[in-house]
């Protein structure tokens, strides 16, 4: 990396603990010059000027660095894509804040004439130099999410609390318009006052400048407290619960992100390990072993001579130690990057094991559901009940089909004992037939 991504890198996305002191000192720098502001002229004169001093040129240093450095980038790489760099939000916010303390330091210098005003507006403006530390909005990022998420719940919650406190401080109005109070404190006469009462009493702040004084005035004030308070605290609870999951989230989104690599290695392990078997004809494979082999200095043939392990696939085959050599390793590494996998690959807290507990009594209950539609397939969907009024089910089917086979059975017993019972009466004329005895010839026959 070059020495303008390096410093690009340094300062735009800071990563190790060398980044981290130099950011929080230039925050502690920066809150110690905006606390100094608020002490008395005469502790915090000459000190506070060499401290702006200081914070300025910080800023006007690191201000340069940051145009210099984003050229390493291919969208500001020229002049024109520069100033598309200086015109985002916070380059802009890190001009304004330069101006401002450049003007304070040539006001405190006597090189330059404001008004008070004016100079009290640049004092103000100071607050911006600590955006700077948050340069990616993660923060209003997140809390922008977090709103975007449970917008619904918001509106809600927000419309009804609305809601209650414009019909709260109208009730209180009424009953404390014509009410009498001591001199030593308010009344509520107008509708103004009943809502900033309605305010105060429903955020819990309880400023107690204005009170109810009558029975009825006190009734209402029971009721829209019990009513409203819990509401007006729901927003609370709301953006805390949203907090918790988004970076309950986040943990598990760094999680499953730390599986994507491990998943590749493993994938690629397993390859390798196919692409190494001895009736594999994968070239790739080997031509990487092949030219990792071929470049160490210790085993280079000589001139003219054939290399120990060729480049063609066929002549390497030939060589079978060291193909069970390679394979082995291979297999090894398959394993270690499986065993890992399976490390990263455990359930990360009780919320996925219950997820996964849900998941899978979700694949049961589909797979019956299945096992019951093929059964409907064969068996036939039940469409009226049966002769009892009964709903045809799949058991109540079975039994049916029991008794027509009991009915068909019996019906078969009859028609073999009436066949039986037949045959016996065509066998007992043919018995008779054979017990009688021969006529005798006629005497025509006997003499012709």
């Amino acid at each position: 990396m070059t020495r303008q991504g390096r410093v690009f890198t340094f300062l735009e996305r800071p990563t190790g603990w060398k980044c981290h002191v130099y950011y929080f000192t230039v925050f502690f720098i920066i809150l110690a010059a905006f606390f100094l502001t608020v002490w008395p002229h005469k502790m915090k004169g000459h000190v506070l000027f060499y401290v702006e001093l200081a914070i300025t040129i910080i800023l006007v240093c690191e201000y340069a660095l940051r145009v210099w450095s984003a050229g390493c980038r291919f969208k500001y790489a020229s002049l024109a894509k520069r100033l598309r760099f200086v015109r985002k939000p916070i380059c802009l916010i890190e001009l304004f804040v330069i101006v401002v303390s450049v003007a304070l330091l040539a006001k405190c210098a006597g090189e330059l004439k404001l008004s008070l005003a004016m100079i009290r507006g640049f004092q103000f403006l100071h607050i911006f130099q600590l955006l700077r530390i948050d340069r990616h909005y993660g923060s209003w990022r997140l809390l922008g999410s977090v709103v975007y998420m449970h917008r619904n719940e918001l509106v809600t919650t927000i419309y009804i609390s609305v809601l209650g406190l414009i019909f709260g401080s109208y009730f209180m109005f009424l009953a404390e318009k014509d009410v009498a109070v001591p001199e030593n404190q308010l009344p509520i006469r107008t509708y103004a006052d009943a809502m900033w009462w309605g305010v105060a009493t429903f955020f819990t702040i309880g400023f107690g400048d204005m009170v109810p004084h009558s029975w009825i005035g006190k009734a209402v004030a029971c009721i829209s407290a019990l009513a409203l308070v819990a509401f007006f605290q729901l927003p609370a609870g709301i953006l805390g619960s949203g907090f918790a999951l988004k970076v309950h989230q986040k943990h598990r989104q760094k999680h499953f992100n730390r599986q994507v690599p491990a998943a590749a290695s493993l994938i690629q392990a397993l390859w390798q390990c196919y692409a190494t078997l001895p009736n594999s004809h994968c070239t790739a494979t080997w031509n990487k072993f092949s030219r990792a082999y071929r470049l160490l200095p210790m085993n280079k043939p000589p001139t003219g001579e054939e290399p120990l392990i060729p480049l063609e696939v066929n002549k390497i085959k030939k060589d079978k130690h060291l193909k069970n050599i390679i394979h082995a390793i291979c297999k090894m590494k398959y394993l270690a990057t499986r065993r890992k996998f399976q490390k990263l690959r455990e359930l990360y807290d009780v919320r996925d094991i219950i997820e996964q507990y849900s998941q899978g009594h979700l694949n049961m209950m589909l797979k019956i559901k299945g096992i019951q539609r093929k059964i409907e397939q064969y068996i036939g969907k039940p469409i009226q009940p049966d002769n009892s009024g009964q709903v045809m089910t799949v058991h109540s089917r079975l039994i049916q089909i029991e008794n027509q086979a009991s009915a068909l059975h019996l019906k078969l017993e009859d028609c073999v004992r009436l066949f039986g019972e037949i045959g016996e009466l065509l066998e007992i004329p043919n018995q008779r037939s054979h017990d009688d005895p021969p006529k005798s010839k006629s005497a025509n026959e006997l003499h012709p």
